[in-house]
Parts: structure tokens; C-alpha cells; sequence
């Protein structure tokens, strides 16, 4: 009871700083400014116009500049080393719009027709100023019915510490760089096993 009554206390104090994430999340001890707020993973399964069926799988993902300086962020999805495997799903990765990431908001067909374009540019930029928050999220598209399991897109994190998710397959490098910019990754939920892979990376920008 204290230490509930404590808790309430503090996040009453600096309201703006106390943000509950996923146990599953790592910690953010390092404190690079970027806070990250994943959402619960959504999904549809759709027909294109060929004719083929898939599914895409994705997370809302708030990303908010705690900073004094601006953020500039690079999400890039455009490498190929870990999209098709023998033993894993073939899989896409895409980042999507804030209509996306909207609560309450039916995946209408022309949210649909938008996909053929994120496949063929898989990256996105942004300079967040500080205090700006970006609603947008992050997907995976993945021929149906799926070959071995679906592949879910889980936490989206800024990678400065390791042994973080040791538990998982890594499509990057587990020891995070020491010098600018620093990288993003993501963690990727497919049946019982995990993968992470490189999301791009963020850089603090001068005034």
C-alpha cells in the first residue's frame, strides 16, 4: 500500500515522465531522449489486385523528442538479409501512416491500395522538435496462409545497451555502436521464437 501510495506520488510529480511500458520492453536507464510507446499489434488479412492474399500484421508506435535539441529519425526497412529464410516466413516490412495508428479506424481499401507503395519505399524520415510527438506504425506483410507461422511485429527500441533480448535471433549487430547516430531496432514475435533486426537509426541535430 506505501509503495503504491509512493508511486502515485512520483508520477504525480513529474507526470510527463511516468509512462508504463511492457515488461518485455528494455529499460530506459540510458535515457537517449526518444521515449517509445508501442501499441497492441493489429492486423487484416486482404487481397490485392492480382489476386493474391496476404496478411500484414503492425503496431501503433508513438515516438515523443524529451529533448532540448531536435531528433532527426530514419526508419529503413529496405534490406533483404533477413526476408526470406528457409527455416522463418518470408516477410515484408513497412512503415505506415498515422491513419494507421488512429484508434477506432476501419482499414478501408483505399488504407489497402496504400500498401504496394510502402513495399516498393520501405523507409521514412522525420525531425522531431522538441516536445513533438509522432503517431505513426510499423507492419509486416506476409504471403497467406502463412508457410511456418505469422510474423508479428512486437517492440520498437533504441539500441544502446547489450544483452538485450537474448533470448532472439538477431538479423544486427548485439553490440550497440559508441559513436552517433544511434541505431533502432525491432523485435519481432513469430510463434514461440523472436527475431530482431535493424529499424533505422536517430540522430540529435545541432541548433
Amino acid at each position: 500500500m506505501i509503495k503504491n501510495l509512493l508511486f502515485l506520488l512520483t508520477c504525480w510529480s513529474a507526470l510527463a515522465h511516468c509512462t508504463q511500458k511492457s515488461t518485455d520492453e528494455p529499460g530506459e536507464a540510458w535515457h537517449t531522449g526518444l521515449q517509445i510507446e508501442n501499441g497492441i499489434n493489429r492486423g487484416v488479412n486482404y487481397t490485392d489486385s492480382l489476386g493474391g492474399t496476404y496478411s500484414i500484421r503492425y503496431i501503433p508506435i508513438t515516438l515523443t523528442n524529451d529533448t532540448t535539441l531536435s531528433i532527426q529519425l530514419q526508419l529503413n526497412f529496405e534490406t533483404a538479409d533477413y526476408l526470406d529464410t528457409n527455416s522463418r516466413e518470408p516477410f515484408n516490412l513497412i512503415p505506415l501512416t498515422e491513419r494507421w495508428a488512429m484508434d477506432g479506424l476501419d482499414i478501408t481499401d483505399s488504407l489497402l491500395n496504400e500498401i504496394p507503395k510502402y513495399l516498393q519505399q520501405p523507409s521514412v524520415s522525420r525531425v522531431l522538435k522538441p516536445g513533438e510527438e509522432w503517431l505513426m506504425a510499423i507492419g509486416t506483410v506476409y504471403s497467406r496462409p502463412a508457410r511456418f507461422t505469422g510474423v508479428l511485429p512486437h517492440i520498437l527500441f533504441t539500441h544502446t545497451t547489450e544483452a538485450v533480448f537474448s533470448e532472439c535471433d538477431w538479423g544486427m549487430e548485439e553490440i550497440p555502436s559508441s559513436s552517433a547516430p544511434l541505431a533502432l531496432g525491432l523485435r519481432l514475435r513469430l510463434g514461440g521464437n523472436c527475431l530482431v533486426v535493424p529499424a533505422g537509426q536517430m540522430t540529435y541535430l545541432e541548433q
